[in-house]
């Protein structure tokens, strides 16, 4: 009797350090998935400005690179890039915009304007692009991990791990800098099935914006080819400025004057020509609107004519056969004997 009435003091205490530990563990566990995501909420706007610099590799020499200049405005789940490559001879810069309803591609002198959702399908309208390009530009300043899937966070000696599904049949794992508000120091990418890497990302050189977040300057990232693990792509990204500020709305505007407009908004593409030039882009999406609202009716009305024209074929060869039919029978019938 006196045993059991100390064995349940100790069973006690036992429990309730074990609920305490899990307690713990549950709390810092959320105080990470806290920062994870203020983190990312800090690039629900600003401006990116980075140097990237690609080398293809094709077994071991290098055999093709390049180099980018980037900017991105994020703004309300707006965003615009701006990249000019060393490849382009005459150094064009190709300019993308996206607001809540289209997409605007322009290089050179032409400009195509596509449905956001058939551009990029599957993006939330209230989360900036910013935080959905994974792999991305969201990569290289260690965040974009809070719309992640199933998020788990595990400890591995010294480090702070966090893993999560992307939805596209991989999955990312990501080492957490607690020393930098939790921002990534490394992510891997990874196939769900057979767990193969696809892509990984070492972030380098630590220092403050103007807003007093952490933001690695310098990224170098590598691609592998699943099949035989062998690197195929390199690139190096050296980050020049980012701010979490929200950038003005001249920073979205997009000039149109002198380029051929191609609107594929309506799922039949149409041409603003040369008259379009130096008109605002709101009278160019109303002129090939109208043309395009034109174009799908006489579509429509072409596609009503062929149903009534193979409807009447039906019917015609239904006739057709029925008479054949008839025929035969009556034929069979004055053949055979009263």
């Amino acid at each position: 009797m006196i045993r059991q009435q100390i064995h349940i003091p100790i069973i006690c205490m036992i429990v309730t350090f074990l609920f305490l530990s899990m307690t713990h563990a549950i709390s810092k566990t959320d105080d990470i998935l806290a920062h994870i995501r203020h983190n990312d909420n800090q690039a629900l706007q600003g401006c990116l400005i980075y140097n990237l610099t690609t080398h293809k590799l094709y077994g071991s020499p290098v055999s093709n690179s390049y180099q980018h200049e980037c900017i991105i405005y994020t703004k309300k789940g707006n965003y615009k890039i701006e990249t000019q490559s060393s490849q382009l001879k005459q150094k064009d810069v190709a300019t993308i915009i996206s607001n809540e309803h289209n997409t605007f591609y322009s290089m050179g002198n032409s400009m195509e304007i596509h449905p956001k959702s058939s551009f990029i399908p599957g993006i939330p309208k209230n989360i900036a692009w910013l935080l959905t390009m994974i792999p991305g530009p969201c990569a290289y300043i260690g965040r974009g991990f809070a719309y992640i899937k199933h998020p788990v966070i595990s400890y591995e000696k010294n480090d702070v791990i966090f893993t999560g599904d992307i939805g596209d049949g991989s999955y990312i794992r990501a080492v957490l800098d607690p020393a930098h508000g939790y921002v990534a120091k490394e992510i891997s990418r990874y196939t769900k099935i057979r767990n193969l890497l696809m892509r990984r990302w070492i972030m380098n050189s630590w220092k403050r914006s103007q807003d007093g977040a952490w933001i690695p300057t310098i990224v170098n990232s590598t691609e592998y080819d699943i099949n035989n693990g062998r690197r195929t792509e390199t690139d190096n990204i050296h980050i020049l400025q980012a701010s979490f500020q929200a950038p003005p709305s001249s920073s979205f505007n997009l000039s149109v004057e002198g380029k051929t407009v191609f609107d594929n908004r309506f799922g039949i593409p149409v041409e603003g020509k040369q008259e379009f030039a130096g008109e605002s882009l709101n009278q160019v999406l109303q002129g090939t609107g109208s043309v395009a609202h034109q174009l799908v009716q006489m579509r429509e009305a072409a596609e009503r004519a062929k149903s009534r024209e193979r409807l009447i074929q039906a019917l015609v060869t239904g006739l057709f056969v029925c008479t054949l039919i008839a025929f035969a029978w009556i034929m069979r019938r004055r053949k055979t004997p009263a």
